[in-house]
């Protein structure tokens, strides 16, 4: 799910419309929704799990500046 969500991501930063497949493509039972709300969903998901790991971990100050994220990921 996450290679399709950057995928779209991808297409809209690029100012493209999001693969026809994705929206054809049923997302829950029912069909009333389809694949590309459930990457949204999935999305906002996953950003709330990062926040509240960042907060729990005490790691504003990591991600306070791009200097800082660099040398936390670095070798």
């Amino acid at each position: 799910m996450l290679e399709d969500i950057y995928k779209v991501r991808n297409k809209l930063a690029h100012g493209e419309w999001i693969p026809k497949e994705y929206i054809e493509k049923p997302g829950y039972v029912g069909g009333a929704h389809s694949y590309a709300d459930v990457l949204v969903e999935a999305t906002g998901i996953i950003l709330r799990l990062a926040l509240i790991k960042i907060l729990r971990e005490s790691l504003l100050e990591t991600f306070g500046s791009k200097d800082n994220l660099d040398r936390h990921f670095s070798p």
